[in-house]
């Protein structure tokens, strides 16, 4: 953006100072409002641009003064967003860590099968042997 600003705003200057100072006046300008005063004609016209580049930077700084709070307000949200993700991201990894610990428990602790419920499977297996339907190939 500061790339675009330069690109145009430098012309901009260097043709009006060129203006200014391609005028041929030799005489100066007499202006009459407190003390009686001859001012060069080119004095006066870099004034009048020092005051319209003054003007018009206030003008922009105050009509984009809403967008600068704005910015400013996302900023906190962002901020506290963030501390809330990493919050989140060492609890999830504080879970993850319990849920590992938790199925090695389980390997450890792997209970022997009964025979009951070992024969209750093979029993389980021939009754589906026996209502299954071949598949065709």
């Amino acid at each position: 953006m500061k790339f675009l600003y330069y690109l145009i705003s430098l012309p901009l200057l260097i043709l009006a100072l060129w203006a200014v100072y391609g005028i041929e006046a030799s005489e100066g300008v007499t202006f009459i409002l407190w003390p009686e005063n001859t001012l060069n004609i080119k004095l006066i016209l870099c004034a009048f641009l020092l005051y319209g580049f003054i003007c018009g930077r206030l003008a922009s700084w105050f009509a984009y003064a809403p967008m600068r709070r704005d910015l400013r307000l996302q900023k906190k949200a962002n901020k506290a967003l963030s501390k809330e993700h990493n919050k989140l991201n060492e609890t999830v990894n504080g879970l993850q860590q319990n849920l590992d610990g938790l199925k090695e428990q389980v390997k450890k602790q792997e209970m022997p099968v009964s025979p009951v419920s070992q024969e209750t499977r093979s029993w389980l297996s021939q009754v589906k042997d026996k209502f299954s339907i071949p598949k065709e190939s």
